[in-house]
């Protein structure tokens, strides 16, 4: 299974020469196994996976929404495949993304893009899409938010953008969706100084994030969410102060790509 990032910012892009190390896009990560790929979460970055898929469009896409706030919806409306009459599009949600796809949003439905697209209730639990093992379990988020674990074949993910530690449910929700993975991608929106002023607002710290997967026993994890004001200077920076405690950890960048399983 391959994973790849195509956005790594959490709340909204950002733009500018001081943010292309790590990347400006919002969150959007895939996982590809042979012609079959899944697609967590559809911000900014899923305009730039839509480029790439034009020379290599897989027979069948999923797309798995953790919940509805903007920054994990905007790029959905001008993913390429959309536009494709030869494509063929699920998409899971807790809720109707169709509402996204009307006025005063935008102009044009869901309906109204030539793709063969198909949507599909997303809850708490464990499924099968295609070659990939799906489960899916409630973090602690304003509104709600899904953490998802992939796993196909010898290769496992976990992947948890909004989530705020601290409430016991929420924090043995995400250790069982990170236990033993190749990789977790956890919410790390803050550095731990900050945070301690900012509970409540649904997002935790790198500290944070790095015990819970070492206390889940992961294999790599990798902080994602980036506040979309943190600069280079100040990821990299975070980079080192991760590096130096565990190992295993690093700050996630677009436009990587991880082989897991293999």
């Amino acid at each position: 299974m391959d994973v790849s990032i195509w956005g790594v910012r959490g709340s909204a892009p950002a733009v500018g020469s001081q943010f292309v190390g790590f990347g400006g896009d919002t969150c959007c990560v895939s996982c590809r196994s042979g012609d079959r790929l899944l697609v967590l979460d559809a911000g900014t970055g899923m305009i730039r996976l839509g480029l790439q898929l034009e020379t290599a469009l897989p027979a069948r896409i999923d797309v798995l929404i953790t919940h509805g706030h903007m920054d994990h919806l905007l790029g959905l409306p001008f993913f390429g495949p959309l536009s494709r009459a030869d494509a063929e599009i699920h998409i899971w949600a807790a809720f109707d993304p169709a509402a996204l796809f009307s006025p005063p949003l935008l102009p044009m439905s869901l309906a109204d893009y030539p793709a063969r697209t198909e949507v599909h209730a997303l809850a708490a639990g464990t499924m099968e899409i295609g070659p990939f093992t799906v489960t899916a379990a409630a973090l602690n988020h304003p509104g709600g938010a899904l953490g998802i674990r992939v796993s196909q074949g010898q290769g496992s993910l976990a992947y948890l953008p909004d989530f705020e530690p601290g409430d016991l449910a929420g924090d043995s929700a995400a250790v069982a969706l990170m236990e033993g993975v190749d990789l977790a991608l956890v919410d790390a929106t803050y550095t731990p100084a900050e945070y301690a002023a900012r509970q409540g607002r649904g997002h935790g710290d790198w500290q944070t994030a790095g015990e819970l997967a070492v206390k889940a026993g992961v294999r790599r994890f990798g902080t994602i969410h980036h506040q979309h004001t943190r600069v280079d200077t100040d990821l990299a920076t975070i980079s080192g102060q991760i590096g130096r405690r565990w190992k295993q950890g690093f700050v996630a960048r677009q436009g990587e790509t991880y082989a897991l399983g293999g």
